[in-house]
């Protein structure tokens, strides 16, 4: 099948589309994904398949002397998990003759001869990479593993991995969140409240210790509007929030996260949370959809949420070839993701939480 759908540019102009409009097959490069880097989510590599890990923590080892050696039991201890890695795939091909009898463009040499149409293949293959990094951004987050076969010539990356928020609720329904935080339904009215409440849920070294609550653009935008409503617009949070969301507009093409800017003009910055004395920092999450649900994770030693790779490369690692016999390019990439959460409490001390509204 076809990875280049002509049916709506035929209807609007016809077999043959004579005007060269770069227009027809731009795109935004650089807003389509806050990568795992960006979102300051761990990135584990090298996990083949099924993989054992044990986290593991100290308790308290400070006592009253004594006469005789009196060694602390237990002063170590280890959260177990498991990794379990899923595959994903991406089959495309390009039917470069229709290329040729569809539309002309200057992206496309005039030759007849269909290895000379790789220019035009190859600029929209950029284009998909992009949709691939947002595919597995969604996934990461949104995605419910499904075993069933793939479904022919359908992309299912909902269907990839089990993605953080089924994690945090399965988590919620076992118990491993025993008290998630009552926020109910966010909005524009209770928003600061939200996240405020969220912040105080963590343990007491955590709320000194840097942590990220993450949560969707769209109660980012809440939490904005209901700060503007409580304390007006002309404040310091707010300030700092277009500041910085102005200065990421100048630095569109920007591609290294410096600071708490974004890598596209686009997104939000994250915002720190005024009680918390900044050691609260806001992040926004594309991601997560229209999801209601707000993740506070600690990020002592590294963090607690963690994406597994079985290598850094998989996104790289792009193979080609051109069909001659069926007159087409096709495209294979093969690798596989898996989500974690290392602990939810440790000794006591919460370490990742969530709200109890999905």
């Amino acid at each position: 099948m076809n990875a280049v759908e002509f049916t709506d540019l035929i209807a609007d102009f016809g077999d043959l589309c004579l005007e060269v409009n770069e227009s027809l097959v731009q795109h935004q490069l650089y807003a389509t994904m806050q990568s795992i880097e960006q979102l300051k989510i761990k990135l584990v590599t090298g996990i083949s398949d099924e993989k054992q890990v044990a986290m593991p923590f100290t308790k308290s080892i400070l006592q009253k002397p004594s006469n005789t050696f009196n060694p602390v039991g237990g002063a170590v201890d280890f959260v177990p998990r498991k990794w379990k890695m899923r595959a994903w795939a991406v089959d495309l091909q390009f039917k470069l003759r229709e290329f040729n009898e569809t539309f002309l463009m200057h992206y496309k040499s005039a030759s007849r001869d269909i290895r000379e149409s790789m220019d035009l293949a190859e600029y929209m293959l950029r284009m998909l990479v992009m949709q691939l990094k947002e595919d597995l951004e969604v996934a990461i987050w949104q995605g419910e593993h499904n075993a069933a076969a793939a479904a022919a010539n359908v992309a299912e990356p909902l269907e990839v991995v089990d993605g953080f928020l089924k994690l945090i609720a399965d988590a919620i329904t076992a118990g491993d969140i025993a008290a998630p935080v009552v926020t109910g339904a966010i909005t524009n009215v209770n928003a600061v409240t939200a996240f405020e409440d969220m912040y105080l849920a963590l343990g007491n070294k955590n709320k000194a210790r840097l942590s990220y609550t993450y949560a969707s653009y769209e109660n980012v935008i809440k939490f904005i509007s209901n700060y503007i409503a409580l304390n007006g617009a002309n404040n310091s949070i707010i300030a700092y929030v277009f500041e910085k969301w102005l200065k990421n507009q100048s630095n569109a093409s920007a591609t290294a996260v410096r600071g708490f800017e974004m890598q596209s003009g686009d997104f939000l910055p994250m915002i720190p949370l005024p009680i918390s004395g900044g050691s609260n920092m806001i992040v926004p999450v594309w991601g997560m959809g229209n999801s209601n649900r707000l993740i506070i994770e600690s990020r002592h030693n590294g963090g607690v949420m963690q994406v597994g790779m079985g290598s850094e490369k998989d996104l790289l690692n792009l193979n080609s070839d051109i069909d001659i016999p069926n007159r087409a390019f096709n495209v294979i990439m093969d690798g596989s993701i898996a989500t974690q959460i290392a602990c939810f409490d440790i000794n006591g001390e919460t370490y990742l939480t969530a709200n109890d509204t999905p």
